[in-house]
């Protein structure tokens, strides 16, 4: 197993750690209140120090790029769709112009969550598929 596979399924246990915490917060306290709990995703963090032997060829390096790519779209669609779509709900089904400050933060958050959930995903399959170097 390579570093990136084996920083991938970190980030991904830290994901699954955070997604529960939610749920078991949100039973307690209120799914509304319960969004500290993904801080523990931050435990993800420490993927970085994950090591391996060896160093990366062309096919990590392809692999790499084209999860980082896929990564900065799904964030990207993810802040593009919640922008808009939290504006054209407010506005014309709830007949207010403006939307809570608090789903700014939380849309940033989702956001953020969504490039590293979406890289670790991408590294997994990619390294189970054949995946050849891109040739610039």
């Amino acid at each position: 197993m390579s570093t990136q596979q084996k920083q991938a399924w970190f980030m991904l246990a830290a994901f699954g750690l955070a997604c529960i915490a939610y749920l078991v917060a949100g039973l307690l306290v209120g799914f509304d209140r319960a969004w500290p709990a993904f801080a523990l995703y931050g435990l993800g963090g420490f993927a970085g120090f994950i090591r391996g032997s060896g160093k990366p060829d062309e096919r990590d390096k392809a692999i790499k790029r084209r999860a980082v790519f896929a990564a900065f779209a799904a964030s990207y669609a993810t802040l593009f769709v919640g922008c808009f779509g939290a504006w054209a709900i407010r506005y014309y089904w709830q007949h207010e112009d403006q939307i809570p400050g608090q789903f700014l933060w939380q849309l940033g958050m989702i956001a953020g969550g969504m490039f590293f959930f979406v890289w670790s995903v991408a590294i997994v399959l990619l390294y189970g598929r054949n995946v050849e170097a891109d040739h610039d």
